[in-house]
């Protein structure tokens, strides 16, 4: 028969702690308000700059293109920091 450890601070390899798991949630959250937000916020200048130059819709497609730009970069260093945060610390022995 299989005993089942009843220890909570017992340290199981497979299993992640819940406050590095929740910090990887967070971020991806974070990375999905970001993307509405960059990509949003690039366009609605676009289109208050095209509607003050009268450049319809150039500067609104330009605005469009920077947000995603924006997006994308942000993105890029999300990843890195959630990747960073997935491996385990060096341990000098």
């Amino acid at each position: 028969m299989r005993r089942v450890p009843t220890d909570p601070s017992s340290n199981d390899p497979q299993k992640r702690p819940a406050r590095e798991e929740g910090r990887q949630q967070a971020l991806a959250y974070q990375g999905a308000i970001e993307a509405v937000a960059s990509i949003g916020i690039g366009g609605g200048l676009g289109y208050f700059a095209d509607d003050h130059f009268h450049t319809s819709p150039f500067l609104l497609l330009l605005g469009f293109a920077v947000g995603f730009g924006a997006f994308f970069v942000r993105l890029a260093r999300l990843r890195q920091a959630l990747e960073s945060s997935e491996k385990p610390p060096d341990r000098p022995e």
